[in-house]
């Protein structure tokens, strides 16, 4: 005679009984699911907050404001114009700048948008972009870096809307 073999015991307890412990096992991994997810999601969103969006060097910034091009259209004789308020995610919020007597001012692009705040974007390749709605200009300043965090400015095109 041969001897077969059984198949190992099934431990009963790891097996759902009724719909209910199916139903609270499903809730169980999907909440498991949904917290993984979320610090993921947070992780992946400081990480794209200090690696993807780079940050326009502060030197960059004030070769920008302090350019000719752009400064004929500022107006700070002009009420409601100083301090200069820039609107970006890219801008160093703590910046040391003065113009007109007053530090300019940084707030995040999610605050209110004014028509007299000027709006900055980094690009690849050393571009910024710039826009300020209440002189309808818009323009692209084009730097080259050294590589050793020193920024020249070698265009700058500003155009009216």
């Amino acid at each position: 005679m041969r001897a077969t073999s059984r198949p190992a015991p099934i431990n009963q307890s790891v097996i759902p009984t009724n719909m209910r412990d199916i139903i609270i096992q499903y809730k169980r991994l999907f909440s498991a699911y949904v917290a993984i997810y979320v610090i993921l999601g947070i992780c992946s969103l400081k990480i794209s907050i200090a690696g993807d969006r780079a940050i326009i060097p502060d030197d960059v910034v004030k070769q920008i404001l302090q350019h000719q091009k752009l400064a004929v259209f500022l107006h700070p004789e002009i009420e409601g114009r100083v301090p200069i308020v820039i609107q970006s995610n890219f801008v160093n919020p703590n910046i040391e700048l003065i113009l007109y007597k007053k530090p300019i001012v940084v707030i995040p692009d999610s605050k209110k948008q004014l028509i007299t705040n000027i709006y900055m974007s980094f690009f690849e390749n050393g571009k910024v972009s710039i826009n300020y709605p209440v002189e309808g200009v818009t323009g692209v300043f084009e730097f080259i870096s050294d590589g050793k965090g020193n920024w020249k400015l070698e265009n700058a095109n500003i155009w009216e809307n």
